[in-house]
């Protein structure tokens, strides 16, 4: 089935997301997706299989969506809506190729220009690539800077986030596009996050105020 006949973008009612990685990264990822999405499941994917086994045997009791360890990359990508890859990897960890008609890709781990997550592949197929921020990527982003060089995508194309947020016509055109987001990390977004972090703890009374 393609991702627009199981995923209903309107209401993030989806069947199922993939983690690729098994570290830190997606550790948040899994929480995330856990908490922002309503899943029938999560998979996982990391090349070391013993890894693997006890990072998803340990976000279980963490999670209420079942949590699988996928068997092989081509398994972990199989209708999987969303994929996220959350690794240090220098070489590419997706097959695009293996993606579906309207999945969404977020490359969060890689944050080197000799560090590529994606393929370039995912990034030729994308009808749509978001950045935090266009400067940073081309300073950061290896994936998108070497399918740059080698003519497959042109970073004017590229949609900050901001700009995203700000006009949601600059998103998915059509049920059938693959989307991508590469994300290096900005300072800024950090601050926002931890404004709403502190708001979010003082409006529910959690926490306690340290002088500093």
């Amino acid at each position: 089935a393609h991702a627009s006949d199981s995923c209903d973008w309107s209401s993030d009612v989806c069947s199922s997301d993939l983690v690729l990685g098994a570290g830190g990264q997606a550790h948040t990822q899994v929480r995330a997706r856990a908490c922002a999405r309503e899943l029938a499941e999560i998979r996982v994917f990391a090349r070391d299989s013993a890894r693997l086994e006890a990072f998803v045997e340990r976000l279980q009791g963490d999670v209420d969506v079942r949590m699988t360890a996928a068997r092989s990359a081509a398994h972990a990508v199989d209708g999987a809506d969303v994929v996220s890859a959350a690794t240090s990897s220098a070489s590419p960890v997706l097959d695009g190729s293996l993606l579906q008609p309207g999945a969404h890709v977020n490359g969060v781990g890689s944050y080197r220009l000799d560090m590529q997550e994606l393929d370039q592949r995912t990034i030729g197929d994308a009808a749509r690539i978001v950045v935090d921020l266009r400067e940073s990527a081309l300073h950061e982003a290896g994936e998108l800077c070497a399918a740059r060089d080698a003519g497959i995508t042109d970073p004017e194309d590229w949609v900050e986030l901001g700009a995203l947020l700000g006009d949601a016509s600059l998103g998915r055109a059509s049920r059938e596009d693959v989307t991508v987001f590469k994300s290096v990390g900005h300072a800024v977004q950090d601050l926002f996050a931890a404004r709403a972090a502190v708001q979010a703890a003082e409006r529910l009374g959690l926490g306690q105020v340290l002088e500093l």
